[in-house]
């Protein structure tokens, strides 16, 4: 962690700022793992009205570290004293655009999650960081398929982030494509769609 050369009000405000910060709702889903997390938007609307209480406020911005893109997110006090986390590397599944903005979406909510001390996915003991790979089951015969049935969309890779379908609906959305159209195909959650917003907006 980086700080400013003092800290003496910025770290006061910021210890009561934790003490006063409400449970942030787990409003979204992660369709993989099944386990609930909070969404960006949930963790924004949940800190900016208790930071601006006590005087802090917070920013993001990109930079480059050993030549690896980082997010830095950096927390701000009126005095102007601020402290900033070491940054996150980012990660994306492509190395374009599209991907990128998923990468920087998924690494804002985490981000920001843990500089400010928020628990904003299910805990599962670490289970499923520590399951081994299992072999692929074998395929059962084909069944005939319902025409009304609908099925979860491949958009997501095993983190949660969108993959190659998802941003190409993300960009038919973007391009006027409706939810109501895309309904009439998939079963869509409400973390599907969230996922696909946040990365819309990060794109615009």
């Amino acid at each position: 962690m980086k700080t400013s050369d003092n800290v003496d009000k910025i770290f006061p405000a910021f210890v009561a700022f934790q003490a006063e910060m409400p449970p942030v709702p787990k409003d979204s889903i992660n369709p993989h793992f099944r386990n609930k997390y909070a969404s960006l938007g949930a963790i924004t609307e949940a800190t900016r009205p208790v930071l601006a209480k006590h005087g802090l406020a917070y920013t993001q911005f990109m930079t480059f570290v050993d030549g690896a893109q980082v997010m830095i997110t950096r927390i701000i006090h009126v005095s102007g004293q601020w402290m900033e986390d070491g940054g996150y590397v980012l990660n994306p599944t492509k190395n374009d655009p599209q991907g990128m903005g998923s990468a920087v979406s998924y690494a804002r909510r985490y981000c920001l999650s843990s500089c400010f001390g928020i628990i904003s996915e299910d805990d599962d003991d670490g289970n499923k960081a520590s399951e081994p790979a299992k072999p692929a089951p074998a395929k059962p015969a084909p069944k005939p398929v319902k025409t009304k049935e609908l099925k979860e969309p491949d958009w997501f890779n095993d983190l949660g982030e969108l993959n190659e379908n998802g941003i190409l609906a993300a960009k038919s959305i973007m391009d006027g494509f409706s939810w109501e159209k895309i309904e009439q195909h998939y079963l869509i959650d409400k973390f599907t769609k969230d996922t696909v917003n946040e990365y819309i907006a990060t794109i615009k």
